[in-house]
């Protein structure tokens, strides 16, 4: 009887082959995963390293911007830069979003009736770092200086603007007098609008008190109109600020007043500290009508000036600085400008303060001094 087939040694061989096919396929399978996956971690860790870089530079970024340096300044920095011009002089802070320069140059004084040197003071103190400037309707040269303002190529925000008109005229003349004003200064707005006497011959014969609280609504008006970005006064006593702050919705940020070591009235210094307002020297080196006054030659200037290495003008100019208060000086020469702006480098001591405070009680020279002073003020208004 014949015998059925074998198959056992084919089904062998046929796996065996099977196999190896299939270990082939899985070799090769494996051998994509691993380049693909190679590939994969690459391109991961190249992102990653993407990351890492922007995080790395968005956190310098954000240090710079932070730290007040940025890396892309806008037009206006820009234009700032461009000029070459000296850092801002330190400034007080007179109302809110107003700051205001320690030490400004006025153009009363000597300049007034000397129109020829207006202009030339105006540029020299700009371009040497102040920005403080005061002016008045008074002193009839505040053309000069809007025009001394425009040719000096300086941002107007760059610049502190004060002006002054006479006195207590009324609301509309108030008013009507800063719309005049703007146009002879040649710009939009001022810092600082004052009313530069509390007291005038009264056209309408109302009481002082009447016509300084009427005048004073006036301010108010113009500060609404965004013509000034603060008001106060100049020459008011403690009586003349009591009538305006009765009925004042905006109190004065400032009274402008004359101060120096010869003459200085502390009692109207702590009234202003106490109800918020800012007090300014005129004539903060002891002589309207000369850049060195009687004041500065006293032996007991001199020796303070001396232990310092410094001016007995800026002695003088330091010693108000450190009452509180803003200054306006008037010079036309530049040496002058440059030595009332370098008073932030040194600090007189309690002692010298006091002695300098004191001058004013030493009545040999001091009522020569006064006298001189009382002419001048009788003479502005």
């Amino acid at each position: 009887m014949p015998k059925e087939p074998s198959f056992g040694n084919q089904t062998k061989t046929s796996l065996s082959a099977l196999s190896k096919l299939l270990h082939l396929f899985i070799a090769l399978i494996m051998t994509d995963y691993n380049e693909k996956r190679t590939e994969f971690v690459k391109r991961a860790n190249s992102q990653r390293a993407a990351m890492l870089s922007l995080t790395t530079f968005g956190i310098l970024l954000l240090t710079v911007v932070y730290h007040g340096r940025s890396l892309f300044p806008k037009d206006e920095d820009r234009q700032l830069s461009d000029t070459g011009l000296p850092p801002l002089a330190p400034a007080a802070v007179i109302a809110p979003g107003v700051e205001k320069p320690f030490v400004s140059l006025g153009t009363g004084g000597g300049m007034v009736g000397n129109r020829s040197v207006v202009e030339e003071a105006v540029r020299t103190w700009l371009s040497i770092g102040g920005s403080g400037l005061d002016t008045a309707i008074d002193y009839k040269n505040d053309d000069l200086v809007g025009a001394a303002l425009e040719s000096s190529g300086i941002l107007r925000e760059r610049v502190f603007l004060t002006t002054k008109q006479p006195g207590p005229i009324g609301f509309h003349e108030t008013v009507e007098a800063l719309r005049d004003s703007l146009v002879r200064l040649r710009t939009t707005y001022v810092d600082l609008y004052l009313i530069h006497f509390p007291d005038l011959p009264d056209p309408k014969n109302q009481s002082g008190k009447e016509l300084r609280q009427e005048t004073w609504k006036g301010m108010e008006e113009v500060l609404k109109r965004g013509w000034t970005k603060s008001i106060g006064v100049s020459n008011y006593k403690i009586s003349d600020l009591e009538d305006t702050l009765e009925i004042a919705q905006v109190p004065p940020a400032l009274n402008q007043v004359l101060w120096n070591p010869a003459t200085h009235d502390d009692g109207l210094l702590v009234f202003c500290q106490a109800n918020g307002i800012a007090l300014e020297a005129w004539s903060p080196l002891g002589g309207h009508d000369s850049r060195h006054g009687e004041v500065l030659e006293l032996p007991i200037m001199q020796r303070i000036a001396e232990s310092h290495g410094v001016s007995t003008a800026q002695v003088a100019l330091k010693w108000t600085l450190q009452h509180g208060m803003t200054l306006a000086t008037g010079t036309t020469q530049e040496e002058h400008m440059r030595t009332d702006l370098d008073v932030f480098g040194f600090r007189l001591t309690d002692e010298e303060a006091a002695s300098i405070s004191d001058i004013q009680n030493q009545s040999e020279t001091m009522l020569h001094l006064r006298s001189s002073w009382n002419a001048t003020i009788e003479e502005m208004r």
